[in-house]
């Protein structure tokens, strides 16, 4: 009797422990909306959402509800919007994905942690581990993006300008080089902004 009730006494423990973070989440759909189920077929987040992809590595999944795209954990909060263009959220590139915030532009990571602030006018993703990010004026007309006078620089990925704002235009960096633009003429740069031809 005592052996009994031991193996009960670990196997409600062994429950107790699960940790959600470590379950499988499945999306299901229901009435049109979108929610999770575990393994068991248990629904551990109720459909709210018009979609809904898988959760990733980092147990955070990409959800749409009225206001668009978010992030959420398997307790559905709301971790970070995603910078969303023309309907669609913007995919991680190395790593990064961006997102807006009173206007500005920055990166998170695939976990939902920002790990490079919202202080730019503008951003590209990463490419060859350099960003081109643009300090000037701005405009988002019919979702088509307007760029007036401003310049562009590169940033890395922790957020430090390694080529300060100074090109009318820009490319992305690709194989250690990128093509710039300097008073209406175009010049490659490498990686510390040096001209090479």
């Amino acid at each position: 009797m005592k052996k009994i009730c031991f193996l009960i006494f670990l196997l409600l423990l062994s429950c107790q422990n699960e940790n959600i973070e470590d379950m499988e989440f499945i999306p299901f759909q229901e009435n049109n909306l979108w929610g999770y189920k575990n393994t068991k077929g248990e629904v551990m987040i109720e459909a709210l959402y018009l979609y809904a992809y898988e959760f990733n590595e980092f147990n955070i999944a990409l959800v749409a509800d009225l206001k668009g795209w978010k992030y959420i954990d398997k307790s559905g909060t709301e971790i970070i919007r995603p910078y969303q263009y023309k309907g669609s959220p913007d995919t991680f590139s190395q790593g990064l994905a961006r997102y807006k915030d009173k206007g500005k532009f920055g990166f998170f990571n695939q976990r939902g942690k920002i790990v490079i602030y919202a202080i730019y006018d503008y951003v590209q993703p990463f490419s060859d581990s350099l960003a081109a990010y643009y300090q000037g004026k701005i405009s988002f007309i019919e979702d088509e993006i307007y760029f007036d006078n401003g310049f562009w620089g590169f940033i890395d990925m922790t957020g430090y300008e390694v080529i300060p704002a100074q090109f009318e235009e820009v490319t992305d960096f690709k194989g250690g080089i990128a093509q710039v633009m300097i008073r209406g003429d175009w010049y490659t740069i490498n990686k510390k902004g040096k001209i090479i031809k």
